[in-house]
């Protein structure tokens, strides 16, 4: 209502731009922020159906391999040929949603639909977490300011962190350095087992 009152004073030649704002919020595509809410609305109604079948089975199988929510964003991983990596950005009070996933889908895709059903189960895998060394800096102080990258594990010679709803890879040594810490890992200690290995066969 308050965009609403904003718009109808503005001039008649800028109507345009305040269709195309209101038709982004009610309209959902990727990639875009549109209105929905999470816990009342079907969100089988955001998909086609073969979506909603594939996006069942990866559900129904494991496929989602990491899922962790951090201030107003959820972010997933989900194995299919290969990992994807699958976004929500969802404000509660506003009920204003954003998807978005690495695959090359042009549409809402079985990833972010076996991610939506993971955050209505509040299920969580928890990404490790990395930051820079600093020796100011305790983990307890990482944590607190979210001063740490979410990794997803190592790959060759880097480190996969999540930045910009997308994957990167950030070298592990520069200049035979390690310029990374482990702030979280998991009960196994899995990061710092691959960590010690790749260290002790390419470090000098």
């Amino acid at each position: 209502d308050a965009i609403y009152i904003l718009f109808d004073a503005l001039p008649r030649f800028m109507y345009l731009e305040f269709q195309v704002l209101t038709q982004k919020l009610v309209d959902p595509n990727i990639n875009s922020i549109f209105i929905f809410d999470l816990d009342k609305d079907n969100i089988d109604s955001l998909f086609d159906n073969e979506t909603i079948k594939k996006g069942k089975e990866y559900y129904k199988n494991n496929r989602v391999t990491y899922i962790e929510h951090k201030k107003d964003t959820t972010y997933a991983i989900v194995c299919g040929t290969q990992n994807y990596l699958s976004v929500v950005h969802y404000i509660n009070e506003t009920k204003e949603m954003q998807l978005s996933c690495t695959c090359d889908c042009n549409h809402f895709c079985k990833h972010m639909y076996a991610t939506l059903l993971a955050m209505k189960d509040n299920l969580e895998y928890k990404f490790f977490k990395i930051a820079y060394i600093d020796d100011n800096k305790s983990i307890l102080d990482n944590i607190t300011n979210f001063s740490y990258f979410l990794c997803a594990g190592i790959y060759k010679d880097s480190f996969v962190i999540i930045n910009n709803d997308n994957f990167e890879f950030i070298p592990i040594l520069d200049n035979n350095i390690l310029k990374f810490k482990i702030v979280e890992d998991d009960k196994n200690h899995t990061l710092e087992k691959e960590l010690k290995e790749y260290l002790d066969n390419n470090q000098k």
